[in-house]
């Protein structure tokens, strides 16, 4: 997850993209547009 972290995110320390949920694991929190 940290080199994912690395390659995605702006900031690695403060991640926007991948965020650790407790009791969930890792989620990817993206904004969604609806067409």
């Amino acid at each position: 997850i940290l080199r994912l972290r690395r390659k995605l995110e702006a900031d690695p320390s403060a991640p926007q993209i991948i965020q650790t949920q407790r009791g969930v694991g890792y989620v990817f929190a993206l904004p969604v547009e609806t067409l």
